[in-house]
């Protein structure tokens, strides 16, 4: 029985190797027990050792945008090698952007090539297609083909392909992008404005071309663009002008050259949209300015005139500070003012050569949005600096040695002062002609009331005359009126307005007084006698606490004195006993008492006043509290 085993299995052996050399498959099989014990039963198969024949009219053509069609006669699945055919089990497709004719063998381009999913193959003889989607557009695909049957066996690559210069491929259709809708201002500042819009469909976007125009007539002829990356939909455009209006549109731009295959085409515009940037606040005047032998120097501006500084005070933009320019004329006022020079935010100083010792000038700074108000303005001959009011024609004249102390500081602009004027017209009437205000500004920022000049400067306030009438500025005759002889000027002191008197100058329509302070102003009409008079107008308080806190420490007699006459003052006690003598006042034609009696402060109590000029003396009371 062993022996018969062993035979079995030297049977089997030599049955495979025989199918193997004829391409045949087997089986063996013992006969039935009513058969001889050593009977044997082979059955052959044959083995599908044949591959489909190559696809011999493989072809290509461009579809819609990134579409490739391929078509082909489906082949026999047995090679024709015998008299029935059969459907090849599946298609193996690969496309690539190269050629087999670029690189060495087809071999070579087979595995280098993108595999795609084929179609299901139909009987041999028809017509198969397989459409590619999502392909570049603009590039060229090039394409081959192998199938394979249910046996495993790969026919080889299509005919086209394996002979030079025939392999299938289409250039793929690249249409322009479909026009970007929906485009919106969003924001605006005084540099910046932001847009957005609807997000373009285009498959193969790459980016957006934004279009700018600021030009009139705004057909974006000179337009300048930028470019916003495909996956944004809106923009932030930075470093625009302020107050200027811009004008947009956008358009979508597709793939291409240098980056991509084929040609970048950009799709029809947008609708237009516009706005206006906003404006740019202006810099603070320039505070210190000062003139040396025609050469004009000034503090540098690192703030807005709203207060807010600049970003980096000691390196301005151009939309903070652009620059300065220095100004010149023949007088303070009612003088026309000449342009001398532009220059830039890091200058500060200027050499004129076309000035004289006559000359005066001033200062503004600007940016690209505007320009900030005059300087103080400063003589070149005498050093003087004036304070021009919103007139134009009223001044306030500080000498110089004054100046550089109470207006220009300790060499920092934070330590200078800018004065702004304004008027009061609510004060009109009632015998109000004009009414004006002096505010000292330190560091041209913030209002300091309390601050005044540390000696007297020269006041010279304008009034308008119609038909040989002191009128108010905008006001008919019929209302307020008077007579340049009947004008005086008058000063609040925080408390109360003290008559000033003054000086007219009726050719020049001017009223000038001496004053050490800034504050408020008016003109009012008031009888004058033409001499030496004193009215209790004149005095600044009655009551005085020399107590040293700069609060009505002293008390001043201003008096009318348009002769020039010699004028003089003594206070004496309740019993009529000499206290002291009056000093000079700090206004023109004025005197003042500080509460003293040879260096002491005096008891508290009521004290006689006496002032004498011009044969006349004026006597009243005033209260020493302690």
């Amino acid at each position: 029985m062993a022996a018969k085993i062993r035979s079995w299995a030297r049977l089997t052996r030599a049955a495979t190797l025989l199918a193997s050399l004829v391409g045949l498959s087997f089986a063996l099989a013992p006969r039935a027990a009513a058969r001889t014990s050593d009977g044997l039963t082979v059955t052959f198969t044959p083995r599908d050792a044949t591959p489909p024949g190559a696809i011999k009219d493989l072809a290509a053509s461009p579809g819609g945008e990134g579409q490739m069609l391929l078509q082909w006669t489906a082949p026999d699945g047995d090679g024709n090698l015998f008299a029935s055919s059969t459907t090849v089990a599946g298609y193996i497709v690969r496309i690539a952007t190269f050629s087999a004719d670029s690189v060495a063998s087809t071999t070579t381009w087979w595995n280098a090539a993108e595999d795609v999913p084929g179609p299901t193959p139909s009987a041999p003889g028809t017509t198969d297609t397989l459409l590619l989607n999502n392909l570049e557009p603009g590039a060229t695909y090039y394409a081959a083909i192998k199938s394979s049957d249910s046996a495993g066996n790969f026919s080889p690559i299509d005919v086209k392909t394996a002979t030079a210069g025939q392999q299938a491929f289409a250039l793929i259709f690249d249409a322009p992008p479909p026009a970007v809708t929906g485009l919106k201002v969003t924001s605006a500042s005084t540099t910046t404005v932001s847009l957005s819009w609807t997000p373009s469909g285009a498959s193969d976007l790459w980016y957006y071309h934004l279009y700018i125009d600021s030009t009139s007539p705004y057909d974006f002829a000179d337009a300048y663009s930028v470019a916003v990356a495909s996956s944004s939909a809106s923009a932030l455009l930075g470093g625009l002008d302020p107050s200027t209006t811009y004008f947009f549109r956008v358009a979508a731009v597709d793939k291409g050259a240098p980056l991509y295959k084929g040609h970048a085409l950009e799709g029809a515009f947008s609708n237009v949209v516009s706005t206006m940037t906003a404006s740019l606040p202006a810099p603070l005047a320039p505070l210190g300015v000062v003139v040396s032998s025609q050469t004009i120097s000034w503090y540098p501006v690192q703030d807005f005139a709203d207060g807010k500084p600049f970003a980096d005070p000691n390196h301005a933009t151009v939309y903070e500070l652009s620059g300065y320019r220095v100004f010149r004329a023949t007088a303070p006022a009612q003088a026309p003012w000449t342009r001398v020079v532009s220059v830039s935010s890091m200058t500060l100083s200027y050499t004129d050569a076309g000035g004289s010792p006559q000359s005066f000038y001033y200062v503004n700074a600007y940016n690209k949005g505007a320009s900030s108000q005059p300087s103080l303005v400063r003589s070149a001959q005498t050093g003087s600096e004036y304070i021009v009011g919103y007139d134009g024609y009223t001044t306030f004249q500080v000498p110089e040695p004054i100046a550089n102390v109470a207006l220009d500081g300790q060499g920092t602009a934070a330590d200078a002062y800018y004065v702004q004027t304004s008027s009061h017209p609510e004060d009109i009437g009632d015998g109000v002609l004009k009414s004006v205000e002096f505010t000292p500004q330190r560091g041209g920022l913030v209002d300091d009331p309390a601050h005044h000049l540390n000696g007297a400067g020269v006041l010279s306030l304008h009034y308008d005359v119609k038909g040989g009438k002191v009128v108010a500025s905008g006001v008919s005759p019929a209302d307020v009126s008077a007579t340049p002889d009947s004008l005086s000027v008058f000063w609040y002191n925080g408390i109360k307005w003290l008559q000033l008197y003054g000086k007219v100058d009726a050719p020049d329509q001017l009223i000038t007084v001496q004053t050490p302070y800034l504050g408020r102003y008016q003109i009012r009409a008031a009888e004058r006698t033409g001499g030496f008079s004193f009215d209790t107008a004149g005095l600044s308080n009655r009551m005085l606490t020399p107590n040293g806190d700069g609060r009505n420490d002293t008390t001043i007699f201003k008096y009318d004195n348009p002769r020039g006459s010699e004028v003089t003052g003594k206070i004496y006690d309740i019993r009529g006993r000499f206290v002291s003598d009056m000093m000079p006042g700090p206004v023109g034609d004025s005197l003042q008492w500080d509460g003293k009696s040879g260096g002491r402060v005096v008891p508290g109590g009521v004290y006689i006043y006496e002032i004498s000029g011009e044969g006349q003396k004026h006597t009243g009371t005033i209260v020493v509290v302690r």
